[in-house]
């Protein structure tokens, strides 16, 4: 599954109330070691500094959207 387009759109959508970044670990192998991440994608979500969600493997739009939610008061879902 492609998350690239499903990544983008949230970020536009909640835009304002989340940043989004993409890292290739091709060119930063020390970044994915530090974040032990060991399947790709995988998706860090950060809090302070701070993971505090993680997933890997291919998400639906719906199912990034549904971590974010989980993590936020109130919710930052975009409006259907």
């Amino acid at each position: 599954m492609e998350m690239a387009p499903a990544i983008e759109e949230l970020a536009r959508e909640l835009s304002g109330n989340v940043k989004v970044g993409k890292l290739n670990v091709d060119h930063y192998p020390n970044v994915a070691h530090a974040f032990e991440v060991r399947a790709l994608p995988t998706i860090l979500v950060f809090r302070n500094g701070e993971v505090v969600a993680r997933r890997s493997g291919g998400r639906s739009k719906n199912d990034l959207a549904e971590v974010l939610d989980s993590l936020s008061s109130p919710p930052v879902s975009p409006m259907d």
